[in-house]
């Protein structure tokens, strides 16, 4: 069974609560989830560029 793609469209961050609402991260204090948040924005940006430059070179399946 082929799975089917989900696209987010979320715009906003992900909030504090919502980092801390992962058992990975509840006991962070809310400057440490905020540290999180920015790991994640700065990862998640990152990939992206990754993904952008190199989709040319190896283009996805778009079945």
């Amino acid at each position: 069974m082929k799975e089917k793609k989900q696209h987010s469209k979320r715009i906003d961050d992900i909030t504090i609560a919502e980092v801390k609402s992962c058992s990975a991260f509840a006991h962070f204090t809310d400057e440490q989830a905020i540290e999180v948040r920015s790991s994640f924005k700065q990862f998640t940006m990152i990939m992206f560029d990754f993904f952008q430059r190199n989709q040319h070179k190896n283009p996805l399946n778009k079945d």
